[in-house]
């Protein structure tokens, strides 16, 4: 008996993403982009157009310079990936939407969380193809056990330091 699946959207929380970069824009957090550089990747965000804003947030930081929608809107002026969120105007949308900066860490948190929902998936998917290729089953869980492994210590630092307390 075949059973039809919805296709699955991956995990995001777009309005947390905002909430981070807005965070970073808004300049009330002196550290805040030390933080968010710090922990996090482009690689992190769901969309193109976040992506695009944090590594040009990442050039600001590695430069030594502000970051804030004056500094950051010429680095974006022309970035195809935020046309079509209304380019520029984006980013004072962001500043003046920003959530509670005093929350940026949970932000983070959320983001690095959503992102290790979407590798986790990704690897599953690996671990699949592989199994479904004929690939020995062992070293197919093997590799998924240590993939999801890295995933999670990522995603959540406090829940590996946890396991290996208990365990």
């Amino acid at each position: 008996m075949s059973t039809l699946h919805a296709p699955s959207i991956p995990a995001n929380h777009l309005d947390t993403e905002r909430a981070v970069l807005g965070s970073v824009l808004r300049g009330e957090v002196a550290d805040a982009l030390d933080r968010v550089v710090a922990r996090l990747t482009e690689h992190d965000f769901f969309t193109d157009y976040h992506r695009a804003m944090f590594a040009a947030l990442r050039a600001l930081h590695e430069a030594g310079q502000p970051a804030d929608v004056h500094t950051l809107g010429p680095l974006l002026e022309g970035v195809p990936e935020l046309a079509p969120q209304g380019g520029l105007a984006y980013l004072e949308q962001l500043f003046h939407e920003a959530a509670i900066p005093a929350h940026l860490d949970s932000y983070i948190a959320r983001v690095l969380k959503d992102a290790g929902a979407r590798l986790s998936q990704a690897a599953i998917e690996v671990a699949l193809e592989q199994a479904r290729a004929g690939a020995p089953i062992d070293s197919v869980a093997a590799e998924l056990t240590e993939s999801l492994g890295r995933i999670a210590e990522r995603a959540e630092p406090d829940a590996g330091e946890k396991r290996r307390a208990c365990g």
